[in-house]
């Protein structure tokens, strides 16, 4: 009888250990979407009209690698907000985007931007290359559930 329970406690050891492991496993990876893929993963797809903007993995100088020290659930909604309602312009830069998409506030003060390449990578590779880069203009958190409404000019360094 004392070597049956001894059994059982062991079972039930085991067993216990097992599946505290698997949240775990299951926390990195939604922690890393990029975890074990290569750069054109599309991690998530973000939407104008009919069009469908792809943030791929990317690599250190583009794409999700890039900009994953700012990534938060904000910053998701940040960039959804300003491709969906934010002014798009053609990027002249030559900083290797096809578009810019801005969102402004009601005084025209720029406060998030997205650059967009719609090509491909490297000219001849995944395509479209999608999302370059993502980042704040201003640290004004304000005024972003109503974005300005009136045409504001995109400023750009070329």
């Amino acid at each position: 009888m004392v070597g049956w329970r001894t059994g059982t406690v062991a079972v039930v050891v085991a067993v216990a250990s097992v599946a505290v492991g698997v949240p775990d496993a299951v926390a990195r990876q939604a922690a890393d979407p990029c975890g074990g893929q290569g750069y054109a993963h599309v991690v998530r797809l973000y939407r104008r009209g009919g069009a469908r903007l792809p943030l791929r993995c990317g690599t250190s100088t583009w794409g999700y690698r890039h900009i994953t020290h700012r990534w938060s659930a904000d910053f998701d909604r940040r960039i959804a907000l300003t491709i969906s309602r934010g002014v798009v312009v053609q990027d002249v830069q030559g900083d290797g985007g096809t578009a810019i998409y801005a969102l402004f506030d009601r005084r025209c003060k720029e406060l998030f931007r997205v650059i967009y390449n719609g090509g491909a990578y490297r000219g001849h590779d995944v395509r479209p290359q999608g999302i370059i880069t993502a980042y704040r203009r201003d640290i004004a958190h304000a005024r972003l559930a109503a974005p300005s409404r009136r045409p504001c000019a995109v400023i750009q360094d070329i």
